[in-house]
Order: C-alpha cells, then sequence, then structure tokens
C-alpha cells in the first residue's frame, strides 16, 4: 500500500515538472520563425527534398504525389530572408528553385508548391 502511495507521488511530481518546462520549449520562446508547407503537384513522388532557409536547412527522404509536408523552423534573419527548395524526380534528375528573398522579413507561413513541370512557386500564407 504504501509502495503505491510513492510511485503515485512520483508519478504525480513528474507530470508537474514536465507542465513546468513545457512552456520553455514553445516554439514561442525560441524567437521567429517560419511554418514551411511543401506541396507536391508533381504527380509522382519527389526524393530528396532539400529545403534551405535563413538559419538552417531540412530534408525530406520521399515526398509522395499530392502530399503535403509541414514544419516549423526558428529562422536567423541576420543576412535577410532567403529560401531555396531542392530535389530529384523519379529518374534522378535534379531540380532546384530559384532563390526566393522576401527581403528583411519572413513570413509566418509560407507554401512551395511544385508543379507538374517541376517549377516551384511560393505562396505566402501569413
Amino acid at each position: 500500500m504504501l509502495q503505491r502511495s510513492i510511485v503515485r507521488i512520483a508519478m504525480f511530481a513528474i507530470l508537474l515538472a514536465t507542465i513546468a518546462v513545457a512552456p520553455a520549449c514553445s516554439k514561442w520562446k525560441l524567437g521567429p520563425g517560419c511554418t514551411i508547407r511543401v506541396v507536391n503537384n508533381t504527380g509522382a513522388p519527389i526524393r530528396n527534398l532539400e529545403v534551405a532557409y535563413p538559419g538552417g536547412t531540412f530534408g525530406i527522404p520521399t515526398l509522395s504525389a499530392d502530399q503535403i509536408h509541414m514544419r516549423w523552423v526558428q529562422t536567423k534573419m541576420d543576412k535577410g530572408c532567403h529560401f531555396t527548395v531542392k530535389f530529384e524526380d523519379t529518374s534522378g534528375k535534379q531540380y532546384a528553385s530559384k532563390d526566393f528573398n522576401f527581403a528583411k522579413s519572413c513570413p509566418v507561413e509560407i507554401a512551395f508548391n511544385v508543379d507538374p513541370v517541376h517549377n516551384v512557386t511560393s505562396t505566402v500564407l501569413k
């Protein structure tokens, strides 16, 4: 009986510690950021997708046809707000977008659409 009480108290303490630490891990505490959507409208999978943004890069091994990938990233705008998207089609041919330059202010949310002829366009959502 005493052992159960100790386990319950320990679990409650862990829960309280988690709740106390969670706000510090929130994206709102990290600084400026951007939600990036990549939309595959090619009609086929695209591979080795790489998105470069101010302050970093992330990759996606495969994005199926008609799939959308969303990711929030922390941005560092010490050199402006530039994005690029690179990927390969199913045959291994490589494609790269133009440099999307949003000057000194990055959008809060942006979508990159890959169309059937492998052109990449951007749409600022917020």
